[in-house]
């Protein structure tokens, strides 16, 4: 705090509060057509958005982790409140929302044995996905070992943060037909 001459305590004026989200239509669209990934996107400054908005090639593997992390426990809760309003077998609920999970994991498996002829070794979705990126894509000539393995690592990561938001998604509207018919009840 600055003290004027007089003695008086002087308080700084309010900042700006800095929004998280980009409402704009700044975003512009990239070559692929995708929103929100171009290169404004990543450095957007102007007086109204003073927080940078990261794409998702500027997360990095924990951030990307933490994520995962946060959708898997959104849908623990998601699960929870499900079976407080469902009617019936919890069992088979829960079976039902493992064999999505398991038919998820026969798919990376298929996509493994269809590129390589071999069975894939683990059960483990993070090395499922790093040992189908991988095969899918070679290393390049200039790319370092470490990079090559630092590169897969990313790509499964981000594979498995999607997936966990795609389950989080049938999970919400799972829920929401749930409370539906409660209310109709």
């Amino acid at each position: 705090m600055a003290f004027e001459e007089t003695g008086v305590r002087r308080v700084p004026p309010r900042r700006e509060r800095r929004s998280a989200y980009n409402d704009s239509e700044e975003n512009e669209q990239d070559a692929h057509g995708a929103l929100g990934t171009g290169a404004s996107a990543a450095t957007s400054t102007s007086a109204s958005h003073h927080q940078t908005i990261l794409a998702e090639s500027d997360l990095t593997t924990r951030q990307l982790q933490e994520i995962t992390r946060i959708t898997q426990a959104r849908g623990r809760e998601l699960q929870q409140a499900i079976l407080a309003h469902h009617v019936g077998d919890e069992d088979a609920q829960v079976r039902r929302w493992r064999q999505r999970r398991q038919d998820w994991g026969t798919q990376i498996s298929d996509a493994y044995t269809s590129d390589t002829g071999e069975r894939m070794t683990t059960a483990n979705p993070i090395q499922m996905l790093r040992l189908l990126w991988r095969c899918q894509n070679r290393q390049l000539q200039d790319q370092t070992l470490e990079d090559y393995q630092a590169r897969a690592n990313w790509e499964a990561w981000n594979m498995f943060a999607r997936q966990s938001q795609v389950f989080v998604r049938e999970l919400e509207a799972e829920l929401a037909a749930a409370q539906e018919a409660v209310s109709e009840e």
